[in-house]
């Protein structure tokens, strides 16, 4: 019993865990002249699992040369949306729920895609959901709350973005409060060469020789890409095409947002689920064969908060998971971050969510 109750003394005078301070990277041997950033709404380790078993136990993933984990909280808890958890990725700051491009304090901070054309970059983003979702949103706009659509429609006109893709065309063609024109025409007024679904298909979309270019894929966003005129592959490619033939002696910095991996997610749909994961990755190989054929390029591929409480339960097969959820709305789980090319080193280890902004940076080297 003396030795029992010695080793109690001695466990319970154990030192507790010191804070971990990992020692930052602050340079890197070579910069990318471009960076596409995968960012998979809502998208877990389970989640990638489930895509992974689908097809053979093999991702695109597996062919990244780096990977960590972040942690995505929100000033307001451990639970994060993906407003608050876009925001951190692109201003460098955790903030509250709902925020787009702002702080905590409400206040509009520049976002990476600004601070990357302010050295000569050319931007763009794709999403497969509506451009005024939170996550392509926190990219271009600045705005209090995520419901605040119109005002984020119009912010779109003036963000300098030099080509986007995605759904909502509605929410750009009617009139605000603001202004007495539409969001539209602000986008015609600032130059931008408009396309949409009613004047044929992406696939069938001649790139125009401009330097702002737009597609809108949708009047509204579709419930899920299986009943989508577009791919995102097909738009990565379409992306990719514009920057090679437009920038000359220029980086790129693309965004592409799959808006209904959460959406899938959300509404315990694990088959959706899955066929969204599939294209996620055939995406996902798609911009890695780009980089490897380029070498230049950093591809970045993460999700902003994981949704659904998603788990693969005993009986799951490679031909069939049997997907389960334990809720429709956010939990609190790490999420896996992958990169690949120059600068993939910078995502090595676990991290905060806001530190990809930091290591964005510091890969492009301001």
């Amino acid at each position: 019993m003396w030795v029992f109750s010695g080793l109690l003394t001695a466990c319970s005078s154990v030192e507790p865990t010191p804070d971990i301070q990992p020692k930052p990277i602050t340079a890197i041997s070579v910069r990318p002249q471009n960076i596409i950033l995968i960012i998979g709404s809502g998208v877990g380790l389970s989640q990638i699992s489930a895509g992974m078993y689908s097809q053979g136990d093999r991702t695109h993933l597996e062919r990244c040369t780096a990977s960590g984990l972040h942690k995505p909280l929100s000033i307001d808890g451990i639970i994060t949306g993906a407003a608050a958890g876009a925001t951190a990725f692109s201003i460098g700051l955790k903030t509250y729920q709902g925020a787009i491009g702002v702080g905590p304090d409400s206040m509009a901070v520049p976002n990476v895609m600004e601070q990357a054309r302010a050295q000569g970059w050319l931007t763009g983003i794709v999403t497969t959901g509506s451009l005024t979702d939170p996550t392509p949103a926190s990219f271009y706009a600045h705005v209090k709350q995520q419901e605040q659509r119109a005002e984020i429609a119009s912010k779109l006109a003036t963000s300098g973005l030099n080509f986007f893709v995605g759904a909502g065309l509605e929410e750009f063609s009617a009139n605000t409060r603001a202004a007495s024109s539409s969001a539209l025409s602000q986008l015609s007024d600032e130059g931008y060469v408009l396309s949409d679904y009613t004047r044929g298909d992406l696939a069938n979309f001649q790139l125009p020789q401009s330097r702002k270019v737009g597609y809108f894929t949708a009047n509204t966003a579709p419930e899920t890409t299986q009943n989508m005129p577009y791919d995102l592959p097909l738009a990565l490619k379409k992306a990719t095409a514009f920057f090679t033939q437009t920038s000359v002696g220029e980086g790129f910095f693309l965004l592409l947002s799959t808006g209904k991996t959460a959406e899938a997610a959300s509404a315990n749909n694990s088959p959706a689920l899955i066929a969204e994961m599939i294209q996620l990755d055939q995406t996902v190989g798609m911009a890695l064969d780009f980089a490897e054929q380029d070498k230049e390029t950093l591809v970045l591929i993460t999700g902003d908060r994981e949704v659904g409480g998603y788990a693969l339960k005993i009986g799951s097969s490679r031909d069939s998971i049997l997907g389960g959820f334990t809720t429709g709305g956010s939990t609190a789980s790490l999420i896996p971050v992958f990169a690949f090319g120059p600068g993939a080193e910078l995502f090595n280890g676990v991290f905060d969510n806001f530190e990809i902004y930091t290591k964005l940076r510091i890969a492009m080297g301001f």
